[in-house]
């Protein structure tokens, strides 16, 4: 097992710091270019909300660094209020460039599980949120609907409780998780 530190939000909206990135983990990997998981649990609490709803003690004795997404310098009121999903659009775009099968990411509450459920895009052909204990319906799922642009996407919520985490599947993912359609 490697692990390689790299920083995906340098340079926003850089595609070349993106594929800096990749690089780094393409070498770091000497016999795969591909991965087939990626798992996530990046810092995902917004700034005002861990000023308005983080507990105390999370606040004095919890590093903030783990737990809000550094602030652009040319945030506003409303970057604020979304900063917390900052990570996920990178997260998304640099599992799409290696090729990953299968992505779990983690997320603090259902709103923030379904902004980010709604960022998958095309390139995955099953999105869905798992609730805290995801096998507690007894492999139940309903589903919800969320706004990807121009179109609606069917996402699957499984377990109860409150959403906690997402997972896209797409190519060999489908089979492995027994997601697969019609084969």
């Amino acid at each position: 097992m490697q692990f390689l530190q790299a920083d995906i939000l340098a340079d926003h909206g850089d595609q070349s710091s993106v594929m800096s990135q990749i690089k780094k983990l393409q070498r770091a990997s000497s016999n795969n270019s591909s991965y087939d998981i990626m798992i996530s649990n990046p810092p995902y609490i917004s700034t005002t909300a861990f000023r308005r709803t983080t507990s105390a003690s999370v606040r004095k004795y919890e590093p903030k660094l783990a737990l809000v997404p550094p602030v652009p310098t040319s945030s506003t009121t409303q970057a604020a209020e979304d900063d917390g999903d900052l990570f996920y659009p990178k997260l998304y775009e640099l599992a799409i460039m290696l090729d990953t099968k299968v992505v779990l990411f983690e997320v603090a509450d259902m709103g923030q599980a379904l902004r980010v459920a709604s960022l998958a895009g095309n390139d995955w052909e099953v999105v869905e949120i798992w609730r805290d204990d995801p096998d507690a319906s007894g492999g139940g799922m309903e589903t919800v609907h969320v706004e990807e642009g121009e179109r609606r996407r069917r996402v699957g919520v499984k377990g109860v409780g409150n959403g906690r985490s997402i997972v896209a599947y797409r190519g060999e993912g489908l089979r492995w998780l027994g997601k697969a359609t019609g084969s």
